[in-house]
């Protein structure tokens, strides 16, 4: 039996808000990668340029690309590979952020200047 993790359920609520509260012409899309595939696949995806520590989640707003980690509250920690990712993307000027919450990345995306539809959305 497979177990539902406190990173899976963080990644579906903040999947739903985004698709609910998001403004267009912002959109963003999940990208995950974080799944244990077999080896021929992984190898496959590669070569392609597939890349180790890619974040969770992609949200592109005025021609600029947000990138947001989620992490597990309390328990989450980056690998070496994210971590790696993240000073990459920071230094070819994009945004990062890691988020442990929906309010974090809510408060992320205001920060940011994200425009969002209000809701009465509770997690």
């Amino acid at each position: 039996m497979r177990v539902i993790g406190p990173e899976f359920r963080l990644h579906c609520i903040c999947a739903t808000y985004l698709t609910a509260c998001l403004k267009p012409p912002a959109w963003w899309t999940s990208l995950e990668h974080g799944v244990k595939l077999p080896p021929a696949t992984a190898r496959r995806l590669q070569r392609v340029g597939v890349r180790a520590g890619i974040p969770d989640i992609l949200i592109i707003n005025e021609g600029l690309a947000y990138w947001i980690e989620l992490k597990a509250p309390k328990t989450g920690r980056l690998s070496e590979a994210q971590i790696l990712t993240r000073d990459r993307l920071w230094d070819a000027g994009a945004c990062w952020a890691m988020a442990r919450s929906l309010d974090e990345l809510r408060a992320r995306l205001i920060a940011w200047g994200i425009p969002l539809r209000e809701t009465k959305m509770v997690a």
